[in-house]
């Protein structure tokens, strides 16, 4: 579903929703700088990154139990792992190529034709989990990024486990219906000489009405939605640990992706704070990528086994804002590169993320990405308040969110993604194909217009719902839309350089865009200064 297609009414609305709201920027704002931008030759399209005609996710793999690591971080597992003696043969690890199929989120097909996904491949090695959590290993944060990308389904995520010879394989809540308190995950285990390695993998999207789950945030502590389903995380995970380690050595490996990304920093921060299991940072091995924060500052505890990479220009990994008080535990890095047009143009020729254009259509001066994120931050969370105004359809604190906000925002996003995504994008093509019924449905208030223009769809995919309880979400989100993005009513006069830029904008959360720039970084990315 091409969100930018719909940029002139509820852009930013989507991008709001597109990876999860309840993201929020890390405890320092400071931009990261860099000396010089990476060579991007090393992104030409190559065999491992050709396309596919296959619609389905799926990983197939190639052997090779001889090769060494090409990560100098992953060679670094001890002389007792490798060897017996000087004069022994070096001690053959399993190793194997993985291809993973990422369905394209940024590029527009020509007319009459389907888009084809990427077939991306990642090296699996065991000697990666002998190394130590707490350094920053190139080779496994890509690894990491292909399971995040694997486990969106359950056909994916099976296929790549598989590949990597992980055995007892659970995958939860991939056969239900998404609700508000499902979340999907793989759990899975293998051998790693006298360790065993077991591996937590969230689903980071096509989770559907999981998306409304994002939205509750709660007015105190830990993100509330992010930590309910935490919790259930951890609990599955002591049971599986029971069930297929007990009274063995352990490896640990988490990762995520946006939402999955959240709450791979709960699942982390709950192992390692309550010490109830034999899991300690030099054992556990958490990436994440592009991941939303939800712990409150006293769960978020820089782990230097847990590492958050994050492009600085996402604004998803900003909402909330840090007045919310939300943070990720661990260490966060940049792999943000103002060329990423370039850098993506190199990966594929037909993708495109336009350039940033310095303009001043806002109102202001906007002359970088991190320029334009801060615009939109501050002019939805840092609303002036006149003196004796009523607050209630402000979200400048937590507080505000969920009394105003929350509950309706909440159902409101659920419906709609309840909905097939074929249909979902037809609901959106209608809506900007017909500009009365748009602007319609966002001068009413009342939810309305906006519930009777949903209704059809949510009958059609057969979506149960109540009448006034989906009229009264419509109308919280409508209110959300004509005060805390006020901008967009007037996007139909914006220029083509600040459309061009919010486009870029959204861009900057697509998975294609977190790969190459993760692929296009240095062996340790830049830290965040905290």
């Amino acid at each position: 579903m091409k969100y930018k297609r719909f940029f002139p009414i509820l852009a930013l609305l989507s991008a709001f929703v597109v990876s999860g709201c309840g993201a929020t920027q890390p405890s320092s704002s400071a931009e990261p700088s860099r000396d010089s931008s990476p060579s991007t030759s090393e992104l030409s399209t190559s065999s491992s990154e050709e396309k596919t005609s296959s619609s389905s996710s799926s990983a197939s793999t190639s052997s090779d139990r001889s090769s060494s690591s090409s990560s100098t971080s992953s060679q670094q597992s001890s002389s007792s792992s490798s060897s017996s003696s000087s004069s022994a043969p070096a001690k053959e690890y399993f190793k194997k190529d993985i291809e993973v199929q990422l369905d394209p989120g940024i590029k527009d097909a020509p007319e009459g034709e389907t888009l084809t996904p990427y077939n991306l491949s990642f090296r699996f090695d065991d000697e990666y989990f002998l190394s130590d959590p707490k350094v920053y290993n190139k080779d496994l944060s890509m690894l990491s990024f292909g399971a995040s990308i694997a486990t969106s389904d359950k056909a994916g995520g099976n296929a790549f486990l598989n590949a990597a010879e992980f055995k007892d394989i659970s995958a939860h809540d991939y056969d239900v219906t998404p609700t508000k308190d499902t979340m999907g995950y793989f759990m899975a285990h293998k051998t790693i000489d006298e360790y065993e390695l077991v591996t937590v993998s969230f689903r980071g999207f096509n989770y559907a009405m999981e998306w409304a789950n994002n939205f509750q945030i709660g007015k105190t502590g830990d993100h509330e939605g992010f930590a309910a389903r935490g919790a259930e995380a951890y609990a599955a995970f002591k049971t599986y640990l029971n069930t297929y380690a007990n009274g063995k050595s352990l490896k640990v490996w988490i990762n995520g992706y946006s939402r999955a990304g959240a709450l791979s920093n709960v699942l982390a921060s709950l192992i390692l704070r309550n010490n109830e299991l034999p899991i300690t940072q030099d054992n556990m091995f958490v990436y994440t990528f592009e991941a939303p924060a939800s712990l409150d500052e006293a769960n978020a505890l820089p782990y230097q086994n847990v590492h958050n990479i994050n492009n600085q220009a996402d604004l998803i990994t900003f909402i909330p804002p840090s007045q919310y008080n939300l943070y990720r535990c661990g260490e966060d890095y940049s792999i943000y590169d103002p060329n990423v047009s370039t850098i993506m143009k190199a990966f594929d020729p037909d993708v495109t993320i336009p350039e940033f254009q310095e303009n001043d259509d806002l109102g202001e001066m906007v002359t970088t990405d991190f320029e334009l994120r801060d615009f939109f931050l501050k002019s939805i969370f840092e609303r002036e308040i006149e003196e004796g105004e009523s607050t209630e359809t402000y979200a400048n604190t937590r507080e505000q969110y969920v009394d105003n906000y929350q509950t309706g925002l909440s159902n409101a996003i659920g419906y709609l993604f309840s909905l097939k995504a074929e249909t979902r994008a037809a609901m959106l093509a209608d809506l900007q194909a017909d500009l009365m019924i748009a602007l319609g449905v966002i001068a009413d208030d009342t939810g309305a217009a906006a519930a009777d223009f949903i209704k059809t769809y949510l009958d059609r995919d057969e979506v149960v719902y109540d009448p006034e309880s989906l009229q009264a979400d419509c109308a919280t989100l409508i209110v959300g839309v004509q005060n805390l993005f006020p901008m967009l009513l007037g996007s139909f006069i914006m220029g083509d350089a600040t459309k061009g830029n919010l486009t870029r904008l959204l861009d900057m959360h697509y998975p294609e865009t977190t790969y190459v720039l993760l692929k296009n970084a240095h062996e340790k990315p830049e830290p965040l200064i905290s």
